[in-house]
């Protein structure tokens, strides 16, 4: 079989790309506040540029309280938990806006790539329908081989457990073929006699 070119969800939706972009340049804008805000909030401890140390000195001389060194940035912090709150409410919406978006460009990419998976899942069937027949025809042999009292294992044992016993119509291969026919990839009569319930 050949290759398939299966189209990216991108280029089937321009709107998902542009979303995509708003979704990155808010992650930026967070990340920039973030960093912002525990810059802001480190300053708010340390002391004025501008304020004197004689003055600390000597109100620690004095036994008195310090002036106040604690820049008043409150306010702004409050300001930028805001904006942070506003920016984490638009990423939620656009991540949901991206969702809604890519689950559309992800059913068009599915259309356009149906004919071929149908064509593949087809192809596996046709192969286990071999594979099938191949391990009734060995099973026929073990048998015509037992009942002439004769130990066939002695031959080497490779028994193709991992498709069950031929006839079991729960077997692996069997509820493939299930599946696939449930799935109208086969119609039911696609499906080994052997194998259908």
């Amino acid at each position: 079989m050949k290759p398939i070119q299966i189209p990216k969800v991108t280029d089937v939706s321009g709107r998902l790309a542009e979303l995509e972009a708003r979704r990155d340049k808010i992650n930026s804008a967070v990340r920039t506040l973030d960093k912002d805000r525990m810059e802001l909030a480190q300053a708010a401890t340390q002391p004025e540029a501008d304020e004197d140390p004689v003055d600390l000195r000597v109100a620690r001389l004095l036994g008195e309280a310090p002036p106040k060194i604690l820049k008043d940035h409150r306010g702004r912090l409050a300001d930028m938990a805001q904006q942070s709150r506003d920016l984490h409410a638009a990423l939620d919406l656009v991540l949901e806006q991206i969702r809604v978006e890519h689950s559309k460009a992800a059913a068009v990419v599915r259309e356009k790539v149906s004919p071929e998976y149908r064509l593949r899942i087809r192809a596996i069937c046709e192969a286990f329908r071999g594979v099938h027949a191949a391990n009734l025809e060995l099973r026929a042999l073990t048998e015509a081989l037992e009942a002439q009292g004769i130990e066939w294992s002695g031959l080497g044992v490779v028994a193709p457990r991992a498709l069950g016993f031929p006839t079991d119509q729960y077997s692996p291969i069997a509820q493939y073929f299930r599946d696939a026919a449930d799935l109208g990839f086969i119609t039911r009569s696609e499906i080994p006699t052997e194998l259908r319930q």
